[in-house]
């Protein structure tokens, strides 16, 4: 399903996006199913992932490997994952789960994720991820920066 999904994505791009209604077309058409799919088994990990962490991993430890990650990734890094990250979370978790991971994100970088990254997120990247199963043009309306002058995030 996704390689001929990709197969027509280059097609697409051969032609630089001129007179490529069909493909276009091809794409939508393939798109519902994929999303289903792909949702299916999203929702299959979201029940089998949590209770194995939960029985394999102490709290203690989670955090610890949840700091490691945002010091490994930066904030350039969280930008581009944290988003969809919580954006999935607020469909599958459930709200208390949430919130407590929310809580434990440092206060300054939950303002950026919060007021910066998941708006950019939501007006910008889901936007483009769903093109093909949109009827008119999106309109990308990109947060604009921050205005902390040492945000490496607003720079790149």
């Amino acid at each position: 399903m996704l390689s001929d999904m990709e197969q027509i994505c280059h097609k697409i791009i051969k032609k630089e996006g001129r007179r490529c209604a069909e493909e276009i077309q091809q794409l939508q058409d393939a798109f519902p199913p994929f999303c289903f799919t792909l949702s299916a088994h999203l929702q299959s990990e979201e029940e089998l992932i949590p209770p194995l962490l939960r029985d394999n991993f102490t709290e203690a430890e989670h955090e610890v490997i949840l700091m490691k990650l945002q010091k490994r990734e930066g904030l350039s890094g969280l930008r581009l994952f944290l988003p969809s990250i919580l954006t999935a979370m607020n469909v599958w978790a459930k709200p208390e789960f949430v919130e407590s991971i929310q809580r434990k994100i440092p206060a300054p970088i939950r303002y950026l994720v919060n007021d910066y990254y998941v708006p950019d997120y939501q007006n910008v990247v889901v936007l483009m991820r769903d093109a093909p199963k949109l009827t008119t043009e999106p309109t990308l309306n990109k947060v604009k920066c921050c205005k902390i002058s040492f945000c490496f995030s607003c720079l790149l």
